[in-house]
Formats: C-alpha cells, structure tokens, sequence
C-alpha cells in the first residue's frame, strides 16, 4: 500500500492517508505482538481484516487517482460535487420534499422558497430538484467504497415509497456507473435488495441490469459477502431467465450500426420516395398534387401507399426481432444542452422534465402533442428527450397540415401498449438502448469501462460470470451459445460454454467449425454423437466438416444417414453426395443422382447447377449450354464464367469472351485492391485447370484468353 501509495501522490487527501497510517500502526503492533511470542487464536482473522481494509482503501484510492486528473468524466463529477457532502438525513429529505412541493401545488397550495416566504412556482421546483438530483447523481458515480449503514440507507430509500420513482431510478444509474470503476459488495447488495423487493418493474429491471454488468469477474476471497450475494442472485429459475434474455438483448443493441446501415439501405430510400412534403430554403412546405398524374397513371398513389406500407413493415419487423432501429436517427440529437447533465441520460422520461418544460413553452399545442406522443412511444428514454427537444426546435415552422397530422396521433406504427410498456423484456429492452447511447455517444466515453465493449471486443459474457455461476445458470448456457453463434459472436459464445454442459461437445464441435477448425470439429462432433446416435442436427455438421477435412467417404456416409433420418430434405443431402462425387471425378455416378433430382424438380437450380457442371466433366457440352442458357437468366458469377467455358470449348471464342466480360464485371476483383483484372482472371482459370486440360486448353490458350478479356 505504501509504495502504491507513493506511485499516486497526486491522489492523496487527508481521509486516505489517515486510513493507510491506521492500517500501517495496527499491522506494525501485529508485527510486534509475533516478534514478541504472544499467541493470539485471532490473529488470523485481524489479519484478514486488515487485509479487507487495504482492498477498499486501494479502491478508493483508484477512484481518487480517476478524479484527479487534469480533465475528464471523473474530475467533472468530482469538480461538480466538490461542496455536496449531504447527510443521510439531508438526501432523504431532499428527494421526499420535492414530492411534498408538488404535491402540495397539485392541490393549489403555496410552496414556499427559501427564507424569504415568496411563493415558488412548480417549474422553479423542478428545476432545483433536476439541479440536487444531478448532484447527488454525480457524488454516487465517484463515491468510495460504502459502509453497512449505507448499504442500508440507500436500500431503504430506493425501494422507498415516499419519494418519485423515476428519482430511484436514475440513481441505480450512478450505481451502475460506481460499479464498473471498483467493486463494492455493499453497493451490489443495495442494488440486489432493490431488484428482489422492488415492486415497480422498471426499477426491478433497472437493478438487474447493474447487477449484470458490475459483479467483478474477479472477486477476492476476502470478501465472502460476494459470494453469498452472487449465490442468492443466481439460485433463482426466473432470475437466471431473465439473465439469459439480457445477454440475448444486449447483442440486438450491439448490432444497432449494422441495423443503421440495413435502414439506411433498404428503407429510408422508400421513405423519402414517398413523401408527401418537400425540403425547402423557406422551411417544410406540402407537396401540391399534380392533376395529370391521376389521369396518366391512376394506380400510382395505390401503388405508392403499398410501397410505403412495405417499408415500413420492414421496420416493424425489425423491431420486433428487438433491432435497435432508431439508434442511427437519434444518435444525431444527442447535442442537446439536455445532455450534458450526466443524470439526464439515465432519467425515465417525463413531460414535465424542465428541460422539456422549458422548450416547449411557447406553445401549448406542441407540449400536448409530445405529452400524447411519447406515452405511448415505442423509443428510450434518451431518445424520447432528443425527440421531444428535436420536435420543440421544429414544431413552429412545420406546415398546418403537418401539424393538424401530428395532433391527430396518427402515428401508430411508433406506438406500443401499456400491457407491451410494461413487460421485463420491453423495459430491459429499451434501458439497454439507453445504456447503449450513454457509453457510444458521451462526449468523454472513452474514459468509461463500457459493458458493451466487454462483449464486442472482448467476448466476455457476464452470463458466463462464475461468480455467481449455479446449476439453474448453466441450464441457460446451451440457448445462449447457439444464440450466439447464430450472431456469430464466436469469442462470446466460447466464453460461455461451459465444460460439464450436456452439449457441450456438440456446441464446441459448431464453434470450431464456423472458425474454420474442420479437424478439431470432426473430433467434438463424434464425441457428440456417440452420446446421441443418430441425431441428424449432430450428423448434418459432421458431414459437413467430413467434407471440408477431405473426408469424403465419411462426408457421403454420413449424408446418406440424413437421407433416411430427415427425409424432408432428402434431396438436399443427395445433391451433396452428388457434388462430393463430382470433385472426386466419380462423374458418372454422380451424373446418375443429378438427373434423377433434375426430374423431380426441373426449377431446383442448384440440381442445375452441378447437372451442367457434371456435363461439362463428361464432354457433353451441348447439354451443358441448354443448362447454363437456364442459368444466364438469374444467374450467380459462377454460372456466367461457367457457361462462358462451355462456349469456349465449343469454340464459339466470341460468345466466351462475351461471358467471361461480363462475369468480370459483376464480381468483385479479391480482397488485395493491388489484384489487376488479370491475375484475378488468371488466377480463376488456375482453379479449375483440371477442366481447362481436360479440353487440351494449355497455359498459352489461357493466357491468350485473359489478354483478349481484360484488353
């Protein structure tokens, strides 16, 4: 301790150097009384102790070293709260007198403002309780390490019913964000407390989610209060259920860029074609009708609607899938003054927020309108104040018509029910999308311990946390990784499996395989099937990875199972005997499976596909072309450069450099940019120069090819 100590001067303050100097004299007469002789049956347990005191003056000396810094998140806090050192007493009664004062307006009655007598308003009073709550937000972000009596204050306050819930709330927020810096048992058994007493859910769910992300992975013996804590939180079936659906959701939130561009690809396109109004240098004006339109095209605006209606339905199904489909939107309105007080962006949303209040003030229709709207919104938090703030800013300025649209609420596709609001999943959901923007779009975000780059870019799950790891959490395991892996969150889902697990052989088998691993995967995959004989979702992946480990007879062998085992896709598995018969130049036994799946389905294009390959194998290259000519019509890159040898062999040289010119043209040339059109084509014609010889075409004849092509 010392010499961290003297590493960390700069941190020092008075507390922290009186507490090591206590540490030091108590260890020193330890040294003493042994140096002496005496025995002590508890010198053990004084040792633990001292032990004990040293971990939580270290974390706080940690915590202090954060706030002293020159700049930054930390020192903001610590700056802002540098005088805010209430009592117990005092917080208590700051939080339970903001919901006396409003009550007491409700009912008509005066509130008076400091010593003075006069009258405050209602909005006075929010704005002094957003001000103290801020603060109290922030000394809760950098407090040390707690004691038992404040375990037990802030327990008994948060589940408290006398003071505003969205206050409790907010400030499992500060708990959260404390938590991610050091670990404190009495903190997580404040917010432990809270999630199992708590009656309203969204403070239930907001508990559970900082206790997800703050339990240390890495929990000293000394503290066996974890344990126990972790031990109570995780025994629980309907807890570690609700644990496994966090860890689901919180890859829908981390996939939240991707849905941008998904939207930004594939939607707003047809938002904007369809649009019945027109950006202009004077504002937002209607779009007129055009008289003629109806007569030259009298189904357009039919037309117009099914596309706008498709759209949107295209969003809609992305959110129910839990894609996050406004980050991309909103993250542009998180500009606002609103958010640079750092509660704001844990706060509930409410219309009487002052901030709101106060930007909606110059017009009562437009609070009415927000008040309506974001009842019932289908967004966060944050993004309901970035709407609210963004719409305050516009509202003015918009069209009548548009404004008479919006009073009118007819936006039902943002909407959601009040049975929907509040559900565990809708409300974890939408606290994980506010979680998401704090720790993506902060200004100073790169000084957090964000729980989402622990997924991203570490693969930890907090799921596979084994400090609170119970028989009823590893029943969740088996779901979560084949979740993952169908994400391909392939670090995640390693980190997740569990060795004792029933399946594990089979997931890690799957794992190894979408890495690439097909050896290490064959060998997982025939653990699992000697416990499960005959299991067609083990078979299909072996078969698979049999294949890519040149293992073809054991590939066919084990399709033909899957062809008794899972009829329904029969043909499936036979054309890949087929294409593995192919490759090992057993044309004609494969040619004899591929016309007979060709008969039993002339539009499989796959069957097609290796048919017309197959032919080319067995120099029928007449039938071949009849198939490609098939092919050309929708056609994948390698039908066309396919179908250009066959012409070639055929000696129609004009249609194949046609062919192979086109194929050139839609496919991308490799991953190296420095690849030049030819050595890409070279490089084609290389793979497959066991076709090229087997038509006596040689290297000159090749080469010759590429140069006619790419001239």
């Amino acid at each position: 301790m010392r010499e961290f100590a003297n590493q960390h001067q700069q941190a020092i303050n008075g507390d922290l150097v009186m507490r090591l100097v206590d540490i030091g004299a108590d260890y020193e007469r330890m040294r003493d009384f042994v140096l002496r002789g005496f025995q002590d049956d508890k010198r053990k347990e004084l040792y633990k102790s001292l032990q004990r005191r040293a971990y939580r003056l270290a974390c706080d000396w940690d915590l202090s070293v954060l706030c002293s810094q020159p700049t930054g998140f930390y020192r903001d806090a610590a700056r802002l709260t540098a005088s805010f050192s209430p009592s117990h007493d005092d917080v208590r009664r700051m939080l339970e007198s903001y919901v006396q004062n409003m009550a007491m307006q409700s009912l008509g009655q005066a509130v008076a403002a400091g010593n003075d007598g006069d009258a405050t308003s209602a909005d006075d009073i929010r704005a002094k309780h957003a001000s103290d709550l801020n603060l109290l937000f922030s000394s809760l972000v950098i407090a040390p390490q707690w004691s038992r009596g404040d375990e037990e204050f802030y327990t008994s306050l948060l589940l408290s019913p006398t003071i505003d819930i969205n206050d409790a709330c907010t400030l499992v927020g500060a708990l959260l964000l404390n938590g991610l810096i050091e670990p404190d048992y009495h903190k997580f058994g404040t917010l432990l407390s809270v999630y199992e007493q708590a009656t309203e859910e969204t403070l239930r769910q907001r508990a559970l989610v900082a206790l997800a992300f703050t339990m240390s992975r890495d929990v000293p013996d000394l503290f066996p209060e974890y344990q126990e804590m972790a031990a109570r939180f995780a025994n629980n079936d309907a807890t570690c259920q609700e644990l496994l659906e966090l860890q689901m959701q919180m890859v829908y939130s981390l996939n939240a860029e991707q849905d941008k561009d998904t939207i930004e690809r594939d939607i707003m396109p047809g938002l904007m074609k369809n649009q019945g109004f027109r950006v202009t240098s004077r504002g937002i004006e209607m779009k007129e009708d055009d008289p003629m339109e109806d007569i030259l095209h009298p189904d357009a605006q039919d037309k117009a609607m099914e596309e706008l209606e498709a759209t949107i339905g295209k969003m809609q199904d992305m959110e129910k899938r839990g894609a996050d489909v406004y980050f991309g939107g909103f993250s542009k309105l998180k500009r606002f003054a609103f958010f640079y007080t750092l509660s704001n962006w844990f706060m509930p949303f409410s219309s009487e927020h002052p901030s709101i209040v106060k930007a909606l003030n110059k017009s009562k229709d437009a609070s009415g309108v927000i008040s309506k709207l974001m009842e019932h919104a289908a967004l966060c938090d944050s993004d309901k104040y970035s709407f609210a703030l963004g719409f305050a800013s516009v509202y003015e300025n918009l069209p009548q018509q548009i404004r008479e649209l919006v009073q009118q609420n007819n936006v039902s596709e943002m909407m959601v029910t009040n049975v929907e609001q509040m559900s565990a999943t809708y409300i974890r959901r939408f606290y994980l999308q506010d979680l998401y923007r704090f720790f993506m779009l902060h200004p100073n975000r790169s000084e957090l311990t964000s729980p989402f780059d622990r997924l991203q870019k570490e693969g930890k799950c907090f799921f596979s946390n084994f400090a609170y790891y119970s028989e009823l959490l590893k029943q969740k395991a088996s779901p979560l990784c084949r979740f993952l892996l169908k994400h391909d969150y392939l670090d995640a889902m390693e980190d997740a499996l569990i060795d004792d697990m029933d399946d594990f052989s089979f997931l890690s088998g799957l794992l190894k395989q979408k890495r690439g691993d097909f050896e290490d995967s064959m060998t997982d995959l025939d653990l699992a099937l000697d416990d499960n004989p005959g299991d067609p979702a083990i078979l299909k992946p072996l078969a698979y990875a049999c294949y890519y480990n040149h293992e073809d007879e054991k590939a066919i062998e084990y399709y033909k199972q899957l062809t008794e085992l899972d009829p329904d896709h029969s043909n499936a598995y036979e054309l890949r005997i087929a294409t593995i018969l192919l490759e090992d130049e057993k044309v004609e036994e494969s040619l004899n499976i591929l016309y007979r799946l060709h008969f039993e389905n002339e539009d499989d294009l796959r069957v097609r596909r290796a048919l017309a390959w197959g032919l080319m194998l067995e120099k029928q290259l007449e039938q071949a072309q009849k198939h490609y000519e098939v092919l050309l019509e929708k056609p994948k890159p390698e039908d066309i450069l396919n179908a250009g040898y066959c012409e070639w062999f055929q000696g129609k040289i004009t249609r194949a450099v046609e062919l192979f010119k086109r194929y050139m043209s839609i496919t991308p040339v490799g991953d190296a940019a420095e690849m030049s059109d030819r050595q890409f084509l070279r490089n084609q014609f290389f793979d497959d120069l066991h076709l090229l010889n087997a038509y006596q075409i040689d290297e000159v004849d090749w080469t010759i090819m590429v140069d006619i092509v790419c001239s």
